[in-house]
């Protein structure tokens, strides 16, 4: 699906990523994890064409993406960021439409029977078809979050982009979203990205992690390739243990306080 050839690339004379190497598969679900200021979300900025590279190149199925107009690479790729949609003065429909426009003609300037066919399905699989007439602003976070998503979806994409989806949500609507997100992977053939900072929550919902530190990969793999004691302790320069959760298997990072 996606394969990442030394890239380097930063901001104005600042590098940010230094010679990234990364192929990402259709069936991924890839956490992308590391410290502050490591230059998760500049990758994700790169790959969506936000960011020019200054070296290296980034192909999508095998075609680099600066060859790629900006309007079909919207209906290939769909970026989530955390608050897509928020200030707009909108309903539900409204706004998941907005995911359309790619897909429109020339002269196409109002929804045809496919697009709203198209949303329709978007928000019964993000389970917001009961918002449809609701304004945006008066959704709860977690809400609006899965709306976005919706929207996401009505691009068609075959690579769904997210960073930090479930920031800023209570536990109940991260697992929902995350539930999201994991069916859309396994049962729609969707390959994700998604840019998480909980450990645990990367370590339980994907299938592989890169770790990110400096604008470097330190490392990627499973989950519990990537996240042992000693390559968490290196890069975040925190003590942690790491256990088995008892009901997927998959690591478990526990904190150490400094008292402990």
């Amino acid at each position: 699906m996606l394969e990442i050839k030394k890239l380097t690339c930063g901001y104005d004379d600042k590098l940010v990523l230094k010679d990234i190497n990364l192929m990402v598969s259709h069936t991924d679900l890839l956490g992308i994890i590391g410290p502050n200021g490591s230059g998760k979300t500049t990758l994700l900025r790169a790959i969506t064409k936000v960011l020019k590279s200054k070296k290296g190149k980034i192909l999508l199925e095998g075609k680099n993406i600066l060859e790629i107009s900006n309007k079909e690479l919207a209906k290939k790729i769909a970026f989530v960021s955390q608050t897509s949609g928020i200030n707009l003065n909108i309903n539900v429909e409204e706004f998941v439409l907005l995911g359309r426009i790619p897909h429109r003609g020339p002269l196409q300037f109002l929804e045809n029977r496919k697009d709203i066919e198209i949303i329709k399905k978007a928000m019964l699989l993000t389970d917001t078809f009961a918002l449809k007439e609701r304004l945006l602003s008066e959704l709860s976070g977690g809400e609006r979050q899965l709306v976005t998503i919706a929207c996401a979806l009505a691009q068609e994409p075959g690579l769904l982009i997210l960073d930090e989806p479930t920031a800023h949500l209570d536990i109940t609507h991260k697992v929902k979203v995350l539930n999201l997100i994991k069916k859309l992977n396994k049962e729609n053939g969707l390959t994700v990205i998604m840019v998480l900072h909980d450990l645990n929550l990367a370590s339980e919902y994907c299938n592989r992690l890169v770790l990110i530190k400096n604008g470097v990969i330190r490392i990627i793999g499973s989950p519990q390739e990537v996240l042992t004691c000693k390559m968490i302790e290196d890069v975040y320069k925190t003590k942690v243990m790491i256990k088995e959760n008892p009901v997927s298997s998959k690591p478990y990072v526990l904190l150490v306080s400094s008292e402990g």
